[in-house]
């Protein structure tokens, strides 16, 4: 609980976070993270993140907020492979937003066909989603332009 108290007195060390991590719940961690993300203070959230994925590797909150912290990063194969990790765990139960963060990371790391699958994928178990039909016509959009211009088509690189 210091460490939570901490971050709300921005009082915070990475010497703090090693000993006070594995006082908080999944949740304080994501809401840690998230603080350190709102005060721009990504390395805090990177070194909060990263003791929680050891402690705690299959908890989805952590998960959660790890891989959109990579997105926020720019590190797109570890968005991918935290995202991946979630998929799993959620299975047949995964919201829309975690086939849509991992499409989008997928997108981002140029790996487009494999984008397109997950959210197909993801349409088959949230057929009405919004976000999920927005972002297949923009890799459809990208696919076309692409073969438009004579590059190799995206959907069949996966």
């Amino acid at each position: 609980m210091m460490l939570f108290n901490a971050l709300i007195n921005k009082e915070i060390t990475r010497e703090l976070i090693d000993g006070e991590v594995e006082k908080l719940t999944d949740s304080e961690i994501r809401e840690a993270i998230q603080a350190m993300v709102a005060e721009d203070r990504l390395d805090l959230a990177a070194a909060i993140s990263t003791a929680a994925l050891v402690m705690r590797p299959n908890s989805e909150d952590i998960l959660a907020i790890s891989g959109l912290l990579c997105m926020v990063q720019g590190e797109w194969d570890n968005a991918v492979e935290l995202l991946e990790a979630l998929l799993t765990i959620q299975g047949e139960h995964a919201p829309p937003q975690t086939y849509l963060m991992l499409a989008k990371s997928l997108r981002c790391a140029f790996l487009v066909g494999s984008a397109m699958e997950m959210v197909k994928f993801g349409l088959k178990h949230h057929f009405n989603d919004q976000a999920l039909a927005a972002e297949f016509k923009e890799l459809q959009a990208l696919n076309m332009a692409g073969d438009a211009a004579g590059w190799q088509s995206v959907a069949g690189s996966a």
